[in-house]
Formats: C-alpha cells, sequence, structure tokens
C-alpha cells in the first residue's frame, strides 16, 4: 500500500507505543486490531494531503486529485461554456459545481449532502418557471462534485484505515499525522437479566 522508499518517514517521533495516545481505549495494538476487524470500536479518520502522498501509488494520486478536484474542474468548464455560448446562466453551473465539492465529506448523509440535494431539486422547477432547461444541468452539477469528491475522500480514509491495521509503528505515526484521531470503544449491551440466561429447552 505504501512505498518502500517512504518506510523511513514513517517513524514516529513522541509516541513509542498505544500507551501513549491520548484516550487511547485499548492496552495494545493486537487488541485495537482485533476491535476493528471484529467491528467492535468506531475510529475517526481525517484527511491530510502528506499521509495520502505517502500511502498512495502514482495511479491512486492522480485519481484521487482529480476527484478531490471535480470542482475546479466542472466550475471551469461550466465558466468556459457561459463565454463560448453567451448563456449567462451557465454560470450558475460555476456555484452549484463549488458548493458541492466543499460540502463533500467521507461521510455520505443527508446531512452534509442537504444543501447538494436542495441545490439539484431546485433546478427542476427553476427550469419549468423559467424556461430554461439549462438550469436543470447546473442543479445536477451540485450533487455531481459532492459525490466524486466525497468518493476520492473515501478512498483516501480507507487507505488509512488499512495502514492503521498494518504494525503499531504505523498507527502511532498516523496519530501524530492527525490522520487518526478519536478512538471510540463499542461497548458489547449488558444482557437484560430479565430474560437472561435463556429459559433450558423443555424435554420432548
Amino acid at each position: 500500500m505504501y512505498q518502500e522508499r517512504n518506510k523511513p518517514i514513517l517513524l514516529p517521533k513522541t509516541l513509542q507505543s498505544v500507551a501513549d495516545i491520548p484516550d487511547f481505549p485499548f492496552a495494545t495494538f493486537e487488541e485495537f486490531a482485533a476491535a476493528v476487524r471484529d467491528e467492535r470500536t468506531a475510529v475517526w479518520t481525517q484527511f491530510h494531503f502528506r499521509v495520502f502522498l505517502t500511502l498512495s501509488s502514482w495511479l491512486e494520486r492522480i485519481l484521487v486529485l482529480v476527484a478531490l478536484s471535480s470542482g475546479v474542474w466542472v466550475a471551469v468548464a461550466f465558466a468556459i461554456a457561459a463565454f463560448v455560448t453567451g448563456q449567462g446562466l451557465l454560470v450558475v453551473g460555476v456555484v452549484t459545481a463549488l458548493l458541492g465539492a466543499w460540502t463533500a465529506s467521507p461521510n455520505f448523509n443527508l446531512i452534509n449532502g442537504c444543501l447538494p440535494f436542495v441545490t439539484t431539486f431546485a433546478g427542476f422547477p427553476a427550469a419549468l418557471i423559467t424556461g430554461k432547461p439549462i438550469l436543470v444541468v447546473t442543479g445536477y452539477a451540485s450533487i455531481g462534485t459532492w459525490l466524486v469528491t466525497g468518493l476520492g475522500y473515501v478512498f483516501a480514509s480507507l487507505q488509512v484505515r488499512g495502514a492503521m491495521l498494518e504494525s503499531e509503528t504505523m498507527l502511532l505515526w498516523l496519530c501524530e499525522q492527525g490522520a487518526v484521531g478519536k478512538v471510540y470503544k463499542i461497548e458489547a449491551p449488558e444482557p437484560d437479566p430479565a430474560v437472561w440466561p435463556p429459559p433450558p429447552l423443555s424435554p420432548e
């Protein structure tokens, strides 16, 4: 996942073990890794450009950077189209494209996607009222860049989540860089004494 030539810079400078990580809920790296694989912990990751460059190959860098800059590419395309065709309404696509990219995150939900969804669906009534179908296209620019940019963040996050299980040294380095943030232990619910243990099976 990461290049051999990058190994020297992956050594942590201040953290010596998981015990040095503030508020880390696990005593050992092995316990943490097992909890992640068993889905008994929640890990908050954050995109950091330097970490992404370290963990990715050249092809991955190109694909993710294109995705993360999709808002800019689409905005430039709308600006050029507006200039060439003389349709001033195409400038709306510049705003909606940048809006979608700005609100993107690795978590696809209605909270961070509220503005892109509203902008996209608003294009339909706006097109009917004004008689300008191009407003539908400018609306879709918002949800499109939101999805593509978000997928770029998702891929970068998956790289961090895979790398943090490689070794304790890698986890410590990622924590120092801020790529791995808060770690939460998911506690198993306590059994209800009213129904646990289950009653014995009655003989047939």
